[in-house]
């Protein structure tokens, strides 16, 4: 790993290193197991949809976001990954 080159103050700068996240468009499989991993009676996101909410139907949930999430990944700016995708 790379030690990070520290300036006169002493404040870390950044690092150029590749972390293993994978980027690439979800697929049905990533989505189901993301829905399955929320935390139920956890704060809503900026979306207010609660996980309850998403994991009442994971199939149906799974169908209605995938094309979104497909055509937001297809843009190659990974906004799914920070949920500031728009359908």
């Amino acid at each position: 790993m790379k030690e990070a080159s520290r300036n006169p103050l002493g404040v870390m700068t950044k690092l150029n290193i590749e972390l293993p996240i994978n980027t690439n468009e979800p697929i049905p499989s990533d989505i189901r197991m993301a829905i399955k991993e929320l935390k139920n009676s956890k704060a809503t996101g900026s979306d207010n949809v609660a996980a309850e909410l998403l994991n009442a139907d994971i199939p149906t949930t799974t169908d209605m976001l995938y094309p979104c999430l497909k055509r937001s990944g297809a843009k190659k700016n990974n906004s799914w990954l920070t949920g500031s995708s728009n359908c």
